[in-house]
């Protein structure tokens, strides 16, 4: 027994602190990364934050007539700018610069390295692209004859006989309006009617980092709202979320129109119940009056 060397109890554990510390190691240097990197740039937003305010208090001694003014300046030259880059990317688009630096496509060199969303990138792309087949784009681009999501919808449709024309008939349209135009020139067929249960993306949510000190919590998310989809003339795809309650109301519908319409289809359920609406409407407003 005298030639044993007792270990006190706790001795165990200091053993093992030395390894949990090495384990905890990488994740305070990566830490200490992201507070340093938000130290570095405080000052940088603070300097922007001084330079948006000034900005803001130099436009607030604007008059109305000035303020128009230099706005409307502003906009005809991020046309221009817009039709340039335009041009540029369409350059771009026939060399090999962005696999040179190291991008397997112009889309992610758009991203990557011109710091565009996904959806600026593939937009300016496709738009590049039917710019090279069709010059004239990118004057109406810089005269606003048409915008981006114009020449996007169009650009399956045109061709060297009728670009001109379709361009020209997209002059101050709006995006549904050109779908309108694009539904004439390539009609598809109804959609069958079909409900289904969704769930808010908020009831899954996806890994979270830690946040940064002073990081401002996210924005709500935004209200889902009805999309309309010309499908054909006179024809259009309406997608809308809808509640419990309105479901309900719905089905009785179908179920008190059985006689008269005996197919429920809902398209026709949803005319009859607006026409009541407006014929309802209309009587207020007479009594109003």
């Amino acid at each position: 027994m005298d030639g044993l060397v007792r270990t006190r109890p706790d001795a165990a554990v200091h053993s093992r602190a030395p390894r949990r510390l090495r384990r905890l190691r990488p994740l305070a240097r990566a830490t200490n990364d992201r507070l340093s990197a938000f130290a570095e740039a405080a000052p940088k937003r603070v300097l922007q934050a001084d330079m948006k305010n000034e900005m803001l208090a130099s436009l607030g001694r604007l008059s109305d007539v000035d303020l128009v003014r230099s706005l409307k300046t502003l906009v005809a030259r991020e046309r221009e700018a817009t039709a340039d880059v335009i041009a540029h990317l369409a350059e771009l688009d026939t060399r090999d610069v962005h696999l040179r630096e190291g991008f397997g496509s112009l889309y992610l060199y758009s991203r990557e390295a011109l710091g565009l969303s996904e959806w600026e990138s593939y937009n300016r792309i496709e738009v590049a692209r039917t710019a090279r087949r069709f010059p004239v784009i990118l004057d109406m681009l810089a005269d606003g004859t048409v915008h981006l999501t114009a020449v996007r919808l169009l650009a399956p449709h045109l061709k060297p006989d009728n670009h001109r024309a379709l361009l020209e008939s997209a002059r101050g349209k709006t995006k549904l309006q050109i779908q309108e135009i694009v539904a004439r020139l390539a009609p598809k067929p109804d959609v069958p009617a079909s409900i289904r249960r969704v769930t808010p993306a908020s009831l899954s949510p996806g890994p979270r980092e830690m946040p940064l000190p002073d990081t401002p919590a996210p924005a709500p998310p935004s209200p889902v709202h009805a999309t309309v989809a010309p499908l054909s003339p006179d024809r259009y795809k309406l997608q809308v979320t809808i509640g419990s309650e309105t479901l309900e109301k719905l089905r009785c519908a179908q179920d008190m129109l059985g006689h008269s319409l005996p197919s429920g289809d809902q398209a026709s359920v949803l005319d009859r119940a607006l026409t009541t609406l407006l014929v309802d409407l209309a009587r207020k407003a007479r009594e109003q009056a």
